[in-house]
C-alpha cells in the first residue's frame, strides 16, 4: 500500500489525542478511547504512535489529578459528582476492590471501562502513595489503551475503506454506539 492509502496522522490529531486523553485522567468525561479506535481505524500503521501519545498524556493528566485530589479532596469529590456517566455504583465498585486487593485493584481499571479520575480520585481517599497507586494503574492502562488500538487497527482491513468512505456516517454511527454504552454501563 502506498502513502495515499496510508498518509500520515497529523500533529494537530496528535495534539487532539494528547489533550483529550490528559483531559479524561482528570475532568473530561469521554474516554479517549474514544478517538483511539477510529483513529487507528484511519492510521492503522501508526497505531502504536498515536496510542503512546494518548498515554504519555493520560499519565501526566493522572499525576497532576492524584496531586490535585491530594491537596483538594472535597473539591474533587464536588467536580466528580458532577461529572456525567459517574455513579456511585463506580464508586462502590472501586472502593470494593481497592478494600480486597489494595493499590493492585487498580488492574481491573483496564476492562472496567470505568473514569481513571475514579480510580485516582478513590486511591486517594484511601491513602495510597503516588508511588505505590501510579505504576499499577498506569500498566493497567497499557493494556487498556494498547490492545483497544491495536485491535481497531487490526480491523482496519475489513472496516477502513467504509470507515474512510463514509466518514460523516460512520463518525455519527460511532458516536452513537459509544454514548449509548456509556449510558448502559451507567444505569
Amino acid at each position: 500500500m502506498n502513502r495515499i492509502e496510508h498518509p500520515a496522522i497529523s500533529k494537530l490529531l496528535l495534539a487532539l489525542v494528547a489533550t483529550w486523553a490528559f483531559a479524561e485522567a482528570s475532568f473530561w468525561f469521554i474516554a479517549v478511547d474514544f478517538l483511539l479506535i477510529p483513529f487507528a481505524l484511519t492510521y492503522p500503521r501508526q497505531w502504536f504512535r498515536i496510542t503512546l501519545v494518548a498515554w504519555v498524556a493520560s499519565h501526566c493528566g493522572g499525576a497532576l489529578y492524584f496531586l490535585f485530589c491530594r491537596e483538594y479532596l472535597a473539591l474533587a469529590n464536588t467536580i466528580l459528582n458532577a461529572t456525567p456517566f459517574v455513579t456511585e455504583r463506580m464508586h462502590t465498585y472501586i472502593i470494593d476492590l481497592y478494600d480486597h486487593h489494595g493499590p493492585w485493584g487498580s488492574m481491573y481499571q483496564a476492562w472496567s471501562f470505568m473514569s481513571f479520575k475514579i480510580w485516582t480520585y478513590e486511591a486517594v481517599r484511601k491513602n495510597f502513595s503516588f508511588s505505590e497507586f501510579f505504576p499499577i494503574v498506569m500498566f493497567s492502562r497499557i493494556f487498556r489503551l494498547f490492545v483497544v488500538s491495536w485491535l481497531a487497527s487490526f480491523a482496519s482491513k475489513w472496516l477502513r475503506d467504509i470507515w474512510c468512505a463514509n466518514k460523516v456516517l460512520s463518525w455519527t454511527l460511532y458516536s452513537f454506539v459509544f454514548i449509548s454504552s456509556l449510558i448502559i454501563i451507567e444505569s
